[in-house]
């Protein structure tokens, strides 16, 4: 019971993921991308990115693999860019900055003098 609950708890995480796609230059390639990820169980949003429109934004609960490779089986060279885990708010989850420590004065380790 506790093992089967862990596993949902585990696998239900939403995440951000960023794609490039390279073979985005006509809007008939980019309503094929959009029409391939949209297939894809447990997304929540896609949106394009970038100056080029060659970005695509994704979130939702998906496996970043299988989408991958189905993008470029369909399309051709895919790269991904950044995968973000999500708390509930659909907020990149912040992660607690570690201050750095300075680094000491050199000392000379022999003298001349």
């Amino acid at each position: 019971m506790y093992f089967s609950s862990y596993c949902i708890f585990f696998f239900s995480l939403q995440k951000k993921i960023l794609y490039r796609l390279d073979n985005m230059h006509s809007p008939k390639c980019r309503t094929k991308a959009f029409k391939i990820i949209a297939g894809f169980p447990g997304l929540l949003s896609v949106a394009m990115k970038g100056d080029d429109l060659r970005h695509m934004e994704v979130i939702g609960d998906i496996d970043e693999v299988a989408l991958a490779n189905m993008l470029r089986r369909k399309i051709g060279y895919v790269e991904t860019m950044k995968l973000d885990i999500l708390d509930g708010r659909n907020q990149p989850a912040i992660e607690p900055e570690v201050p750095q420590q300075p680094f000491p004065a050199e000392t000379p380790c022999c003298s001349i003098m």
